[in-house]
């Protein structure tokens, strides 16, 4: 009864596969064996579809003494779908698809994969086919997501940020002979106190080294998970998770602001710090680390000032009565070029601990590994410049 019930399910599957059958097998070993990739990729309905349909015939068909019979016959054809789907499936529409969710348009999808847009339209219709599901949706001029692709797309990325570590191959690492183009996510206070040095030594020690420095941003995480960026230096709560990340300094807050202030004559209280007026930060997408923290204590500051920039605080205090808080060493930076004093707060704030994360396909990544070693480098002379000297 069992075999004459897998001589059915053939029978029927072969209706819809004319081509030829690879092998099933009975229950208690479902491998699939014989398959052809070559022959079994002709036109055929999309794989739920297809189990729906044989489900619907087996049904009609068999026996209702072999129902126990025509559900192990359809675990085998999900197996059996599984294995075939994914021999004829073209991986290289995965990066099809991912630029599509970067862009959500075909057309600049196509301009960055360097298609015509017939191509990446076909592309996208043989996504459509594979994944049995829409994707994308219109929406005026853009493409909007559907939910089924909103969860493929970290999946993606990071099949494809390990796809590009593989082919790269570990090529011994040359700083003195590189080409290589680094991109890093950093704020601009990175940019002062690590970047501009680090950048002036390396400009005679790896001169074909390049550099992008971007701004961060809201997806800073997912071009990191794509492989778009080498890595990210920023405060450890702004991280996300489940990539490695290493403390590359820690950081202490003070206030600055016009050496003729008459605040900065003696310690500045509470009541001082309160009633004067102040210049903020507050990033694109998020407060600051200190922000945060004050605002999280009851801030009853008079901000008088917003920027978005860390080092265009110190230019917007001197010839007012305007203080900031703001990170000691970058601050130090100022106290030569501008009229500037720095003081203590008058309470309590946590360091800032600020963070490289990186993708963890890369952890191997010579290249990676030398930058993140200069970086500490760098980050560490800057550290014992800070301790020689004392707030004043």
């Amino acid at each position: 009864m069992q075999r004459r019930g897998y001589d059915f399910l053939k029978a029927m599957l072969c209706r819809f596969r004319p081509n030829g059958l690879p092998g099933i097998s009975p229950p208690g070993n479902s491998a699939i064996t014989g398959a052809d990739p070559v022959s079994a990729n002709v036109a055929c309905p999309s794989a739920p579809l297809r189990q729906r349909r044989l489900l619907e015939i087996l049904r009609d068909q068999l026996p209702r003494a072999e129902h126990k019979q025509k559900s192990l016959c359809l675990m085998d054809i999900q197996q059996y779908d599984l294995y075939t789907r994914l021999e004829r499936f073209d991986l290289n529409l995965l990066i099809a698809l991912d630029v599509l969710l970067t862009e959500r348009s075909v057309t600049r999808a196509a301009l960055r994969l360097n298609v015509t847009q017939p191509a990446m339209s076909a592309a996208l219709r043989r996504l459509r086919e594979s994944f049995d599901d829409e994707l994308f949706v219109a929406n005026g001029r853009q493409m909007v997501p559907t939910p089924h692709a909103l969860e493929l797309a970290p999946h993606v990325a990071s099949l494809i940020a390990a796809a590009r570590a593989l082919v790269s191959g570990p090529v011994p690492f040359d700083p003195a002979s590189s080409q290589r183009t680094f991109r890093i996510v950093a704020s601009d206070y990175i940019g002062a106190i690590v970047l501009r040095p680090l950048l002036a030594e390396l400009a005679t020690s790896a001169p074909n080294i390049h550099f992008v420095i971007l701004t961060p941003h809201s997806n800073a995480g997912a071009d990191l998970e794509r492989g778009e960026v080498d890595c990210i230096i920023s405060p450890e709560q702004f991280l996300s998770r489940g990539h490695p990340q290493e403390l590359l300094l820690e950081e202490r807050h003070v206030l600055l602001g016009w050496k003729e202030n008459p605040l900065f004559a003696g310690p500045i209280s509470k009541e001082d710090y309160s009633s004067a007026a102040h210049v903020g930060v507050e990033l694109s997408n998020s407060l600051s680390f200190v922000e945060e923290h004050v605002r999280a204590l009851g801030d009853r500051r008079r901000i008088e000032v917003i920027t978005s920039s860390f080092t265009a605080v110190p230019w917007l205090l001197p010839g007012s009565g305007r203080i900031a808080l703001v990170l000691e060493r970058p601050a130090r930076l100022f106290l030569d070029i501008l009229p500037l004093a720095m003081a203590p707060p008058p309470f309590d704030i946590p360091p800032m601990r600020e963070m490289i994360q990186y993708n963890p396909t890369r952890a191997d990544d010579e290249g990676l590994f030398w930058l993140r070693g200069v970086l500490h480098r760098h980050a560490g002379m800057q550290k014992l410049n800070a301790a020689t000297q004392d707030l004043t």
